[in-house]
């Protein structure tokens, strides 16, 4: 794991989390809520929680799942393929209109 703002915790919790619910490889808030349930001791999240730092750190848990999705390609959501084709898309027409 190279970057150091992310913890080998959070790394260790998103990863685990991305396996077991491919729901959250396309989603940034399923992972969250995934992780904010774990960290809650109910169903019910503590709005103070958050503001207080009592729940994971939205900024370090997508940055983790970038990372990881960096490393780990099976971990990709199926938007990633879309979203890559949509890009080349939209290069080749940025490239025809410079020409």
């Amino acid at each position: 794991m190279a970057n150091k703002l992310i913890t080998a915790t959070i790394y260790d919790r998103v990863k685990k989390i991305l396996e077991q619910y491919p729901k959250t490889r396309e989603s940034d808030n399923a992972l969250m809520a995934s992780l904010w349930y774990e960290d809650a001791d109910n169903i019910y999240v503590n709005l103070n929680d958050i503001v207080d730092g009592k729940l994971t750190n939205w900024e370090g848990a997508t940055r983790a799942r970038r990372k990881i999705m960096e490393e780990i390609p099976e971990l990709r959501g199926k938007n990633y393929i879309l979203r890559k084709a949509r890009a080349q898309s939209v290069k080749n027409t940025i490239n025809k209109l410079h020409k």
